[in-house]
């Protein structure tokens, strides 16, 4: 076993083995047939288990049952066993866990030929076939319905005549006393040649059979765990590599958002900076614009002309802002230099008897203060008038009025 492995250790590496299945045909591989009633599958594991202990003592080994057809047991059902001491195929599980190798399984070389002879055609009688591979050769007993009996191996490929007979009968008379048929021995010349090549091609294409799979079942799933996780590392770097491609144009599709993010943020920040750069000219310019009101009615035609005085222009400011229904009697105005403030005293009346005065002279206030003057709170004095009026009594202190209010200057 030794010389063996060192033959796979120098090996595996110039054949660039990543799986390999094992067939071996060894002097210690046994076969023998085992008839189990037809019972609970765990009971019948028990039976085997204990005739085991009976033909090989407290040897471990290694056995494959493989069901043989169950017409030909009747009551019983009939087991093709393989037995093999348990520290080969240990031995060569744990090389190949060790060097990473997927073992597909280990099997008894006799038996996958067997089998492979399972498709031929029938002879129409229980016969007895001769199959040489490499330095052995084969007896290969099956039915009338060309249905495996038993097997034997021979010592060397090309046999005698008399070696194939002495064969033949043995296997036989095993034949006859398990199942009850008397098989022929075929001419070994009718047998088709079947190249060594031919052979390892067949049986590398044969489906695994689990039944007949020699690995015990914790090296069976040791080496089922390492198949599943070689398997799920491919599978993790196809889907690795999947989702780089998938992801590619997604992070660059990102990168391109973020730049123009980035440059729709900067061009914010201008714009930002422009709005602001214009909010403070506006702010600065709400500096000038009572200057501006004020000199509006200044402009001169020529240079020479007059200039009208800031009283004129306040009056024309105060004039309109008066509502149609009021009349004014007399008008006084003063600029106090010393206050920096216009001083205004109206004295009029209302040109009809239904008006709310103090809802008109609110008027004229809020007029002047949306026209962007400074006005003082106005002042206001109602004059009871004469009896012989012609309102009379009617409305009284409503009918005359004096206003007087303050123009400041511009708080800014």
């Amino acid at each position: 076993m030794g010389g063996f492995l060192a033959l796979l250790e120098s090996q595996a590496e110039p054949l660039k083995i990543e799986r390999f299945r094992l067939y071996l045909d060894l002097p210690s591989l046994d076969h023998h047939v085992e008839r189990v009633p037809k019972i609970a599958l765990k009971m019948q594991k028990q039976l085997l288990r204990r005739r085991q202990e009976m033909l090989y003592g407290d040897e471990e080994r290694a056995w494959a049952a493989l069901p043989m057809r169950s017409d030909i047991g009747g009551a019983q059902q009939l087991f093709l066993v393989s037995s093999l001491a348990n520290r080969i195929p240990c031995s060569i599980g744990e090389w190949s866990l060790k060097n990473g190798i997927i073992l597909e399984g280990v099997f008894s070389l006799p038996c996958a030929i067997a089998s492979l002879e399972e498709g031929a055609a029938a002879a129409g009688e229980a016969s007895i076939h001769f199959r040489a591979h490499g330095e052995a050769g084969y007896l290969i007993a099956r039915d009338v319905s060309n249905e495996l009996l038993f097997f034997t191996r021979l010592d060397g490929g090309r046999p005698s005549p008399q070696q194939l007979q002495d064969g033949a009968r043995r296997l036989g008379l095993f034949v006859e006393q398990e199942f009850g048929v008397e098989p022929v021995l075929r001419d070994p010349e009718e047998a088709e040649s079947m190249p060594d090549e031919f052979v390892v091609g067949q049986l590398g294409r044969q489906k695994p059979n689990r039944s007949s799979n020699l690995l015990d079942a914790k090296g069976a799933a040791r080496q089922r765990n390492t198949r599943l996780r070689h398997r799920a590392f491919a599978l993790l770097c196809l889907l690795l590599l999947a989702s780089i491609f998938v992801s590619l144009p997604l992070i660059e599709k990102k990168q391109q958002l973020e730049l123009s993010l980035s440059e729709l943020n900067a061009e914010i920040v201008s714009k930002t900076i422009s709005i602001n750069k214009v909010r403070n000219g506006i702010l600065d310019n709400q500096k000038y614009y009572n200057v501006i009101r004020f000199s509006l009615g200044r402009e001169t035609l020529e240079t020479e002309a007059a200039v009208p005085t800031p009283l004129s222009v306040m009056m024309h400011a105060i004039s309109n802002a008066l509502p149609p229904t009021v009349e004014l009697d007399a008008y006084s105005g003063r600029i106090e230099h010393g206050d920096s403030a216009a001083s205004f005293r109206m004295v009029g009346r209302p040109l009809t008897a239904d008006l709310d005065l103090s809802s008109a002279i609110r008027q004229i206030h809020d007029k002047l203060v949306k026209q962007g003057w400074r006005v003082g709170a106005p002042e206001v004095i109602f004059e009871q008038e004469r009896g012989d009026s012609r309102f009379g009594d009617q409305r009284g202190r409503l009918r005359k009025f004096t206003l007087e209010f303050t123009i400041l200057p511009s708080a800014s």
